[in-house]
Order: C-alpha cells, then sequence, then structure tokens
C-alpha cells in the first residue's frame, strides 16, 4: 500500500517527542539518533507537500496539520536544547522569538479562518477557506528551512566539527528568528483588514 502524503505528517509528528527525549539523555549516542531523526523528520516535511502535490491528493488535514507538524518539530526541539543548556550565548533570545511568533500565528490564522466562517466567505463552505487563511509565502518558507538546519546543528554541535556546528548552527539560528518576526509581522498586515472587519 502506498504511502499518503498524510501519513508523513503523522510520521513527523510522532517523531517530536522521540527527538525531544533523545536530545533530553545529552550523550553522544543517543544525540545522533535524535539528530538523524530530526534530519528524517526535515526531509519529510518538503516530501509530503511534494507527494501531495505530484499526486494530487491535498488535503484539508494536510494544509492545517502539516503547519502544526512544523510547529511542533521546531519547538520541541527548541524547548529540549533549552533543557540541556545548548541555547546559551543569548540564543534564547532568538528561541523565543520563534516560539512566541509560531503560537501568534497559529492563533491568527484560526481567528482569521473563524471570522471568514462567520462572516459567509464565498469559501467558507469549501476545503479553499483555511489554504487562504493567510497562506505560507516564500520567505516564510525560507524562514523554516534555516531553522531546521540552525537546530539541526546545534543539535549534533557538541559531537560533530566542535565548535564550528555550534557557531555556525547559532549565526543560522539568528537569522531564521530575525525571518521569524519579519514575516510575523507581514501576516498581521495582511490579516488586519479581516480583523478590522471583524471587530466592527
Amino acid at each position: 500500500m502506498a504511502i499518503t502524503a498524510n501519513q508523513i505528517t503523522n510520521f513527523r509528528i510522532a517523531c517530536v517527542p522521540l527527538i525531544a527525549f533523545c536530545i533530553s539523555i545529552d550523550n553522544k549516542l543517543w544525540t545522533t539518533i535524535g539528530f538523524i531523526l530530526f534530519v528524517l523528520a526535515g526531509i519529510s516535511d518538503w516530501y509530503d507537500g511534494h507527494l501531495a502535490r505530484t499526486t494530487n491528493t491535498t488535503s484539508v488535514f494536510g494544509r492545517v496539520f502539516d503547519s502544526i507538524a512544523d510547529k511542533l518539530l521546531v519547538g520541541g526541539s527548541i524547548l529540549a536544547l533549552a533543557y540541556v543548556g545548548r541555547l546559551g550565548n543569548a540564543l534564547i533570545f532568538p528561541a523565543l522569538i520563534i516560539l512566541l511568533r509560531e503560537i501568534f500565528i497559529a492563533g491568527l490564522r484560526e481567528y482569521v479562518i473563524r471570522l471568514q466562517i462567520e462572516n459567509g466567505s464565498e469559501d467558507s463552505d469549501t476545503d479553499e477557506a483555511p489554504q487562504k487563511a493567510l497562506a505560507a509565502t516564500d520567505l516564510a518558507k525560507l524562514k523554516t528551512v534555516l531553522q531546521m538546519v540552525g537546530i539541526g546543528m546545534l543539535i549534533i554541535a557538541p559531537y560533530l566539527l566542535y565548535p564550528y556546528f555550534g557557531l555556525i548552527g547559532g549565526l543560522i539560528f539568528w537569522v531564521s528568528s530575525v525571518l521569524s518576526a519579519y514575516t510575523g509581522w507581514q501576516y498581521w498586515q495582511e490579516a488586519r483588514p479581516a480583523i478590522h472587519k471583524g471587530l466592527l
């Protein structure tokens, strides 16, 4: 039986607690296992979308939970890295920016979708409404890629090309946090007309 895009998304979600557990053990073997799982989960983020498009099996579940899976993967990994003390040297600040932005945008998307439904948007009774609510931009997708690369390097940094992976990973992590803040502001600007209308 062929693997579906939604099953790959579910795999990514299931990996999150395993990755966090492996990182929290904080030794070379378990950290390496966690790193491998993180890389596989990161690759699955691209592959499930590619598979859904090429097989014409896009769905509401995929559009909603693909984004949620990314947020869980990033958030869970950041918390695990913080737990083992690998977010020192001011890396806690980009971590907070990333986490707060993801929570805010998730709530903002939900609010805009509900406004669409309550205001009788022409697409509110179809599976297109969630897709049109603050759809991911190319810059936001680049932000996600940089987050994955930066976090992956920080996970394995103590055991691979030390200290270079840590330094490069930290720099990429900072850049991704700046993009997180900027794309969050872009989404806010996009949502403002709907929010203003909804509050009238």
